[in-house]
């Protein structure tokens, strides 16, 4: 059949070549290509330019000299596809008002049928001569457009249902759909709108809504539901509206500036009518679009922001039929991170992945992409696993820390990752590791064998104060009596006087801001509701009252060190750039009163001493891309003894003494009055602090042995471990062979 497709459209070419005087001789590939073209390719982006661009690509790349460009603009459309409905969504909905009539509902079928038939009749159209070309454009805007723009105008009414519900304007949409004779006037074809017609195409500009059934009707024809292969690179941006993403097209160094300084900037900006107009509507529509999204997307309900690249994941894959596969270029985390845990789950219990290639950016593949950030190239196959007894076990073929497309042409390159391996050491959220290559894999096993994962029973963390919300609190000047606040940056592995503050907090001020957060806390604890809270609110202890770890939340797998903890003082606070422990926890004695229980600092200790080792470092990297949160460390296996255990174990009670004799060794006079009421845990005088970088090196690496030890981990296995800390070994290359 394709045979004779090529040999019609070569005679109809030849003519045309031959009238054109041209001596030229298409290749076969280029004229089933063009023939294709119009048959097979279908596209859209929000993006009007980069619909044009992709028309000109198409155009370029399937051009045979003699020939018309083909009429292509029903398959490459503007649009929003993921704002949109279905047929079944506009049934749906006029199921459940049953004051509609259900007499355009029962012809809807029809009308569709209708649309897909001539629009397969525009696609039989080669385009080969410049007749043909204008046959498509008339037929296009004569029979399809109209037709189109009605069904169109229907599933838009639909979504404008559920735009208006995100702004809030719930009345208005009551009064909308019950509109008298709503579904008439949406069929109706004269060019006089009313005023509820006007509302539903106001929204459809505004949000730019698209309906894939509506708009590639052929890709629905049939019984078909939807595409065999979709391609593309989704964006990468998050669903939140934030001023560091608006202010910088107007000030181009604004995310670098203090708090002070962006306040004293947006305030000047804002005077402008133009800027202030766009900035509340940038606000206000991106606020609507996160919460369409939220409220269409149930497999990207997990944890943090919402992000545009899982969205896409999640439409496309319904848009596949039952054995198409989607091919993206899309950020790594999708693999690994929180936030992507349901989706991910949703993907390996009922498709399958054929590879995953994880790039790094440092050599820059992505010009205008930070150097820091992952992507990766990933093929999902729209069949579930095999679940039948005697049956392979379903592979990804994986690739990590990619810097250039050629090294996957090596086959040691390659790591086969089984779907079973992806239980084992990722039960809860079925995430990948990132693995250098196969030898990983055993230790790995091995150590996420020898522990449970940590629990938040043992060892919880938080964030406290918001460098946005509650910048009112930060002071800029240092002052008697007012506490440091700390931010990542400001700490090291054991050192809190890593940076100097850069604000200050008024302890009053900070308590007040923390009091009814205690009160919730409180209530949680001892299981008593809010209202009943506030006769113990004289029991309130803060966090701040408290030596707590914290660990920094930015802190790349390719850094010299993943994992940063540092000890914090009594009295200070933190930016969202880190997260601490929490201190304490509330309860009830026999007598009924609030006591607090706080966390051992022996516990903090240890913890300290175990995340801070290279080992541990090791299986973090596994996981942990550009950010660090308290999820990634919930899924980390560690011993998680108590007290009597740490005392009791001399490897445990090392450990502890150690990472105590390395936070006192930081350099300034202020840490042992910081710590010293820890010091008789191990009667530890000022004498015993290593001074020298060298004897601080040594208990390094005994508590890295320690580590490897209690994992089960062998010489061979640390020193592969160690292979990859190739930063560390440039900068410190003295502690490597120390450790070899």
């Amino acid at each position: 059949m394709l045979q004779e497709l090529v040999s019609q459209e070569r005679s109809k070419i030849s003519k045309q070549l031959k009238f054109l005087n041209l001596a030229y001789e298409p290749e076969d590939a280029q004229i089933l290509k063009r023939a294709l073209l119009k048959r097979c390719i279908f596209g859209v982006d929000l993006n009007p330019f980069a619909v044009e661009l992709a028309r000109l690509s198409l155009w370029m790349d399937s051009f045979i000299f003699g020939t018309p460009l083909s009429f292509i603009e029903h398959h490459v459309q503007h649009g929003n596809s993921l704002m949109g409905a279905s047929v079944q969504d506009f049934i749906n909905f006029n199921a459940t008002e049953a004051s509609q009539d259900d007499l355009f509902v029962e012809n809807l079928g029809a009308r569709f049928d209708d649309l897909r038939s001539v629009m397969q009749s525009l696609d039989a159209m080669r385009d080969t001569t410049a007749e043909e070309v204008e046959q498509s454009k008339a037929l296009w805007k004569n029979d399809i457009a109209p037709k189109l723009n009605l069904l169109s105008r229907a599933l838009s009414f639909v979504c404008t249902g559920r735009a208006m519900q995100a702004e809030g304007k719930f009345k208005e949409w009551e009064a909308l759909k019950k509109t008298p004779n709503i579904l008439s006037q949406l069929f109706d074809e004269s060019t006089k709108k009313s005023a509820a017609l006007k509302q539903v195409e106001a929204y459809a500009a505004r949000y730019h809504f698209f309906h894939f059934e509506v708009a590639f009707p052929e890709a629905f024809a049939g019984g078909k539901r939807g595409f065999d292969i979709i391609v593309g690179n989704p964006p990468w941006d998050k669903t939140k509206f934030a001023d560091t993403d608006f202010f910088p097209q107007y000030h181009s160094n604004y995310r670098s500036l203090k708090n002070t300084e962006k306040a004293a900037v947006q305030k000047r900006l804002l005077l402008s009518p133009h800027i202030a107009e766009a900035y509340e509507a940038a606000q206000r529509d991106m606020a609507v679009a996160d919460d369409y999204y939220t409220a269409a997307s149930p497999l990207n309900k997990g944890a943090g922001d919402g992000n545009l690249f899982r969205l896409f994941v999640e439409r496309n894959l319904g848009l596949l039929v039952h054995g198409g596969n989607l091919s993206y270029v899309l950020p790594s985390a999708l693999m690994f991170e929180e936030g992507s845990t349901i989706l991910r789950k949703h993907i390996f219990r009922h498709c399958q992945i054929p590879f995953f290639y994880s790039f790094e950016n440092r050599n820059s593949l992505f010009s205008g992409v930070d150097s820091r950030y992952k992507f990766a190239l990933m093929q999902i196959v729209n069949t579930p696993p095999s679940t039948e007894a005697g049956q392979p076990d379903a592979v990804i073929d994986t690739a990590f820390y990619v810097l250039d497309p050629t090294e996957l042409d090596r086959p040691e390159r390659h790591v086969p990752y089984s779907l079973a391996t992806v239980k084992a050491l990722s039960p809860e959220h079925c995430a990948l590791m990132e693995l250098r290559d196969g030898s990983d894999l055993p230790i790995l096993k091995k150590c996420y064998a020898a522990f449970p994962a940590l629990s938040e029973s043992w060892l919880n963390f938080r964030r406290e104060l918001h460098m946005t919300d509650d910048k009112d609190l930060f002071v800029e000047q240092a002052a008697t009596g007012l506490l440091p606040l700390y931010e990542g940056k400001m700490i090291w592995q054991y050192s809190h006087v890593f940076d100097t503050p850069q604000y200050w907090l008024n302890a009053d001020a900070f308590d007040k801001r923390m009091h009814s957060k205690e009160l919730h806390r409180m209530a949680q604890d001892l299981g008593v509701p809010k209202t009943e809270i506030a006769k113990h609110s004289d029991a309130v202890r803060y966090d701040r009252e408290f030596m707590r770890i914290g660990f920094r939340t930015v802190a790349r797998d390719t850094d010299e060190r993943t994992l940063i903890f540092s000890l914090l003082p009594k009295n200070s606070g933190s930016g969202h750039s880190m997260f601490l422990n929490t201190p304490k926890t509330y309860a009830l004695n026999a007598e009924g009163h609030v006591i607090v229980q706080a966390v051992s600092p022996l516990r903090l200790l240890f913890a300290l001493a175990w995340f801070n080792s290279v080992p541990m470092d090791w299986l973090a990297r596994q996981m942990i891309q550009i950010n660090v949160s308290q999820t990634y460390l919930y899924r980390l296996p560690m011993p998680q003894p108590t007290d009597e255990e740490i005392r009791s174990n001399p490897a445990y009670a090392q450990l502890a003494k150690n990472a105590l004799l390395l936070t006192l060794a930081a350099p300034s006079p202020q840490v042992w009055n910081d710590f010293c009421e820890l010091a008789p845990l191990f009667n530890v005088h000022k004498k015993d602090v290593p001074m020298t970088a060298k004897a601080q090196d040594v208990l390094r690496a005994e508590n890295d042995q320690l580590v490897a030890k209690a994992y089960g981990i062998t010489p061979s296995e640390l020193a592969h471990m160690l292979a990859s800390f190739k930063v560390m070994a440039n900068k410190r290359p003295e502690y490597v062979a120390l450790l070899e």
